[in-house]
């Protein structure tokens, strides 16, 4: 291997001075209290390459120097005035005095030389160390799995990795009764926050690691060091791991009280769902119930109005007839008296006659109260079709809005229902329809039995129409119930004379009224 090619690759693939420098305050800790409990602290670093750790421990007031065997190092070295030769480490590992040196350290190099070499040169480096004197060497870490697979292997002249428990026992083994493993060099970022990926598995640990260790010496001394040697460093695979579990298990926590919350909203949102959808179905069902009791209410009231109608202008033309009536009567009386020619029983007769007359007057007031009863009943139709109106709007409003739209899917599906129940509901509904219909004709049939002239319209207007009489037959009852019987009876009496609007008793009075006239002529 040429002298340059080392330097170049370690400036390729090492990293940059102030990089590595920057790496190696890790060991501050340590090389402070050694300084402060030294007056003048020597040190030896093995394999020193570019300088860095000798540039640090000049800084700290360490008589420090190097040694290496690539050429192209120690020029870098030697740029900077630092103190290097080139030697063998081992080599001048034996030639130093014993208990000479505060530290030794050797910055990846046991990966280049044999085991027995490391042993070797731990044990020597406890030899050449003043009590309380520490080695360090630090060296690529196989727990990293990019280390020992790829990274380990960039450099042509390493060996074989080094397990940090390996290299901790064999200096534990040499009589080092005070040593540490110290992880250094992982990514920053894996101490914060971050969340775990299976790459961190790969490249997380920490990428290089060292072995601190010290020799015996005075208790004072020893003591300067307690803290240091507490501290932890570095990244294992045990840690990436524990954290890794504990991410999972806080975001299966997180999803997990994310679902509960998410159920929760939902089981509102059905709730509240399904208490719009029943208010929806309550309004619909109220509008149409409204809508058709006001159909039911519009239907009746529009029979009635046609009813009265032809009612009133019935009893309007047989009140123009009595009035007519009336006034000839009168007329006949008052031409009777002033003729005086009739009799005391003619004269009897004709005031019998004028009672009936006022009679007739009686029956005309009582007609215009029907009239007015006519005109109450038109008012209440207008009534109920205002509210049929009403109720049109509620269901216009209830079909406009959002909730209908919403529960257009429980609609279709309540129809189906509704068909199934309306069947098994329709004979009950039916019958008390029937029940409804039939004691409302038998109040209007007794109303009009009241009345012997309606009574004879109603059976007249009947007799045209054999359908609506048959019909009101089956509504009302029996086909021969008193009312109708009353009605012919009525309807018979009143053809009796060949005057279909005049009484029976009236009727006899006109006869005496022709014959006595015709007595008279002759």
């Amino acid at each position: 291997m040429s002298n340059t090619f080392y330097r170049a690759f370690e400036d390729e693939h090492r990293g940059s001075r102030d990089v590595i420098k920057a790496r190696l305050r890790a060991y501050e800790p340590f090389l402070l209290p050694l300084r402060a409990a030294l007056a003048a602290p020597t040190a030896l670093d093995l394999g020193c390459g570019r300088g860095e750790w000798l540039e640090l421990l000049t800084e700290h007031g360490f008589d420090a120097r190097g040694v290496d065997l690539d050429e192209g190092m120690l020029a870098a070295c030697r740029e900077r005035g630092l103190q290097v030769q080139t030697q063998d480490a081992l080599g001048s590992l034996r030639a130093q005095p014993d208990a000479s040196l505060a530290v030794i350290s050797a910055f990846h190099l046991v990966e280049h030389i044999p085991f027995d070499d490391v042993q070797e040169l731990i044990a020597e480096s406890l030899r050449a160390l003043q009590p309380g004197g520490l080695l360090i060497m630090e060296t690529p870490n196989p727990e990293n799995l990019v280390v020992a697979t790829s990274g380990f292997y960039m450099d042509p002249s390493h060996l074989r990795p080094i397990p940090p428990m390996l290299l901790e026992f064999v200096v534990g083994f040499a009589g080092f009764p005070r040593h540490k493993v110290l992880r250094l060099q992982e990514p920053e970022a894996l101490h914060g926050p971050v969340t775990l990926e299976p790459i961190n598995f790969l490249n997380g640990v920490s990428p290089d690691f060292s072995v601190v260790a010290q020799k015996t010496g005075p208790e004072a001394l020893l003591a300067g060091f307690d803290q240091a040697f507490a501290m932890r460093f570095g990244i294992e695979l045990a840690d990436l791991s524990s954290r890794y579990h504990q991410q999972q298990h806080d975001a299966r926590t997180a999803i997990e009280a994310e679902v509960l919350r998410l159920d929760e909203r939902v089981a509102a949102i059905e709730g509240g769902a399904a208490s719009v959808i029943d208010r929806a179905l309550s309004m619909v069902a109220q509008a149409n119930e409204s809508m058709r009791s006001a159909q039911l209410d519009l239907s009746i009231a529009l029979q009635r109005e046609r009813s009265m109608a032809d009612w009133s202008r019935r009893i309007e033309q047989q009140n123009v007839t009595l009035s007519t009536e009336v006034a000839e009567r009168k007329h006949q009386l008052a031409q009777a008296l002033a003729v005086q020619s009739l009799g005391e029983e003619q004269s009897k007769q004709l005031q019998h006659a004028l009672g009936l007359a006022e009679e007739r007057a009686a029956q005309a007031d009582e007609a215009m109260k029907l009239v007015q009863q006519a005109q109450e009943m038109q008012r209440q139709l207008e009534h109920a079709m205002a509210q049929v109106a009403a109720a049109e709007h509620s269901v216009s409003v209830v079909y406009a809005s959002t909730s209908w739209k919403l529960t257009s899917p429980v609609r279709f599906a309540s129809r189906v229902v509704g068909r199934l129940v309306r069947g098994l509901r329709l004979g009950g509904l039916r019958s008390r329809t029937s029940g409804v219909l039939r004691r409302m004709a038998a109040r209007i049939v007794r109303k009009m039995m009241g009345h012997g002239r309606l009574a004879r319209w109603g059976m007249g207007f009947l007799a045209s129409r054999p359908g609506l009489k048959a019909r009101l037959r089956r509504l009302v009852g029996t086909a021969s119930s008193p009312s109708e019987q009353s009605w012919r009876g009525s309807a018979a009496s009143a053809s009796v004379g060949g005057a279909g609007d005049m009484t029976p008793r009236a009727a006899r009075l006109l006869a005496d009224l022709k014959k006595s006239a015709a007595e008279k002529e002759h």
